[in-house]
């Protein structure tokens, strides 16, 4: 035991050393601070940025408060919901169309485009139903056979 005592004894001066300079270093840290703290240049950045934050505040409430704006909010949610609803109803059609065509290749009138089909873990559970949707969309989800009239027979290229 005073054998391990004799050999840890240069490790403990060493960590008191070690200890006495970490906390020396500390108190220059914070006479710095404190210097700095005291510039006229530091307080007038305070005081700049206290200002900036009043005139958030007030911005904020203007925007709150002005119609025009919550009428454009709920217009832009609106244009949003509605252009996820087509997206959605764009993305089963061609998923229908592969399906039923087996083709993943759309031509259109100035160019050829691939569909590209991926698959994702939906947020909701199984047994969770979605929320009704309304307008054009109410009958997404559910199969429509396309009229005879209506389809779209392509003959393959001579190059596929």
């Amino acid at each position: 035991m005073i054998d391990q005592r004799l050999q840890l004894g240069p490790f403990s001066h060493q960590q008191r050393e070690v200890d006495q300079t970490r906390a020396d270093v500390k108190q220059l840290e914070q006479k710095r601070v404190d210097l700095v703290g005291a510039l006229p240049e530091h307080q007038a950045l305070e005081e700049a940025r206290a200002a900036v934050e009043a005139a958030k505040a007030r911005l904020k409430i203007a925007v709150r408060d002005n119609r025009d704006l919550a009428k454009l909010d709920v217009e832009i949610a609106e244009a949003r919901f509605d252009l996820r609803d087509l997206r959605e109803v764009l993305s089963h059609t061609l998923v229908l169309y592969t399906q039923q065509t087996g083709k993943i290749v759309i031509k259109e009138h100035d160019r050829t485009r691939q569909i590209e089909l991926r698959a994702r873990i939906s947020k909701r559970l199984l047994g969770q139903e979605r929320l009704p949707l309304a307008g054009p969309n109410k009958y997404l989800g559910q199969h429509f056979p396309i009229p005879e009239g209506m389809k779209v027979e392509v003959k393959p290229d001579e190059g596929e």
